[in-house]
């Protein structure tokens, strides 16, 4: 243990001096060396903030940090991460919602990592998570989308160690749209009527189901 600050292939020499002295006093000495090597010790990670929670419209940002430690002192490791799954579920918890390609490409895209300023042997990763609310608009009231990410810390000498981050984002509801369908009526002694589309749309693409309302009376007349 006293040596495993050495690197992979790093070389400490120890020179000994061994010296003999006989009864007449004559001397003599021979040197011992001993060579030791170093071999590559692997990083080791300590977990500070490894989840994220983003609620659309209020919450759009989370962030987080992992710590790396190496004792081998002349490593530098460094940091990469990739996505690792990504899921979407009904506000039900287990219906299934099928992601496009484009809100995979930006809900992954939402992810970072920095390596803080000094990082040595040991150091941190900071992870951050920043999503454009339009880019979640899709999600209903409570459909949830769960990203999980994984940072790699990479000592260069053959040592890789993983930590998952899991972002959840949290839907919520969106105002419905109505398009206008004005119509212009004349007055004539016979009964008016008429008709015309009216056009609903909803960012929240499970919402499907609209009640139309029939027959509903009003003081000038009845509106289905």
């Amino acid at each position: 243990e006293r040596f495993d600050y050495l690197a992979d292939g790093e070389v400490v020499t120890l020179t000994y001096v061994v010296k003999t002295t006989d009864a007449s006093g004559a001397t003599d000495s021979q040197n011992v060396v001993i060579k030791i090597t170093g071999s590559n010790d692997a990083s080791s990670i300590t977990v500070n903030d490894v989840a994220g929670d983003i609620l659309e419209g209020t919450t759009l940002s989370d962030s987080g940090s992992i710590s790396f430690s190496d004792i081998d002192l002349s490593d530098t490791p460094s940091a990469s991460e990739a996505l690792t799954s990504i899921s979407a579920l009904k506000s039900d918890g287990s219906t299934t919602i099928t992601l496009t390609a484009a809100q995979q490409t930006a809900i992954t895209n939402a992810f970072s990592i920095a390596a803080s300023n000094g990082n040595t042997n040991n150091g941190d990763i900071n992870w951050n998570y920043d999503i454009a609310d339009s880019s979640i608009d899709f999600l209903g009231v409570n459909e949830t989308v769960e990203a999980v990410f994984t940072i790699s810390v990479d000592d260069a000498n053959g040592s890789v160690v993983t930590q998952d981050v899991t972002v959840t984002i949290t839907g919520s509801n969106d105002t419905a749209i109505l398009g206008s369908a004005d119509q212009t009526l004349i007055e004539t002694d016979a009964p008016l009527s008429t008709s015309g589309v009216l056009s609903i749309s909803d960012v929240d693409a499970t919402e499907a189901l609209y009640v139309a309302q029939t027959d509903t009376v009003g003081d000038k007349g009845t509106f289905s």
